[in-house]
């Protein structure tokens, strides 16, 4: 049986949305923008669905078999930045720069991006 390590609460709206990419995608996208000569425009660099803090935060526990997490929304995030709830859309990305995502959700990329 694996040892469980004690599970520290995460501070903030659980109910936050969060807009992620992975890192391939994202490089992906700025060199579509530098190979276009689009380094003076501005994009939305996400993936094609944002998701809550608890779904992110859950996911990645069953991935890393950890405790499922446990949040303190009454207590301020020390990032100050993680309670916006602020969906961005990535259709302009995918019209002028990337067609399509390598990773397009999280259900994609997470696992590959914490080196499972």
């Amino acid at each position: 049986m694996k040892e469980r390590q004690q599970a520290e609460p995460i501070a903030g709206n659980p109910e936050a949305w969060l807009n992620l990419i992975h890192v391939e995608d994202a490089v992906q996208a700025v060199l579509a923008a530098s190979v276009n000569d689009l380094s003076h425009q501005k994009y939305l660099i996400v993936d094609d669905e944002p998701i809550t803090r608890r779904t992110y935060y859950t996911r990645l526990a069953e991935l890393l078999e950890a405790p499922p997490p446990v949040f303190i929304a009454d207590k301020p995030d020390p990032k100050g930045d993680r309670g916006l709830n602020k969906r961005c859309q990535n259709q302009w990305m995918h019209e002028e720069l990337i067609p399509s995502l390598k990773y397009p959700t999280i259900r994609e990329g997470l696992w590959q991006a914490i080196g499972k």
